[in-house]
């Protein structure tokens, strides 16, 4: 009976302190510029499947599958490539019923909460409650806070950060099409 009990206890341990392990089953290990896919690896089984970037967002049990990081580098690859891209939560009635099994965070440290409007998202520590309001682009660029989101936040994230920075990049080249600007001497 005692080691039945204990096998049960290395079970749950290894279950809280491996956690994230326990959801993700899909890493991007290629990109391919001519045919503008991307080779996935099924982690368990190490199969190879190619698919484009549209049907990776389209597939969200794909998407939920991926690692934090490159989850947001999807959504900033995804709002680079396409000037209006739609948010996953208004794709289809099919895909936002898969998106209802997920409803909360299913692993790391932080969850999203809000994003206000001057684009600065708020998300809490689960552990101590504690609220923290960044940039986007700051998130996404640190590997180690984007790492510390469930894999459709650091997609949303990901999003965000890629709006952003194709805004900054519209700002530069309105301003560099400006011209100089030169003083003049009124009397």
């Amino acid at each position: 009976m005692g080691l039945f009990f204990s096998m049960i206890a290395r079970k749950r341990q290894c279950l809280e302190t491996d956690e994230k392990q326990n959801f993700i089953f899909y890493k991007i290990i290629d990109f391919s510029d001519t045919e503008q896919c991307y080779t996935l690896q099924c982690i368990n089984k190490n199969s190879l499947f190619y698919l484009s970037l549209d049907n990776i967002v389209m597939d969200i049990d794909i998407l939920y599958g991926l690692h934090p990081v490159q989850a947001c580098f999807l959504g900033i690859a995804y709002t680079q490539d396409n000037e209006t891209p739609t948010t996953v939560l208004s794709l289809d009635t099919e895909i936002a019923k898969k998106l209802n099994k997920y409803e909360y965070s299913r692993y790391g440290q932080y969850q999203l909460t809000y994003q206000q409007q001057k684009r600065l998202i708020g998300f809490i520590c689960k552990k101590t409650q504690k609220p923290f309001l960044m940039d986007a682009r700051d998130i996404a660029l640190s590997q180690e806070l984007i790492g510390e989101f469930d894999a459709i936040e650091a997609f949303i994230i990901g999003q965000e950060a890629g709006r952003q920075l194709n805004d900054s990049k519209k700002q530069a080249a309105v301003n560099s099409t400006a011209g100089k600007t030169y003083l003049r001497l009124v009397k």
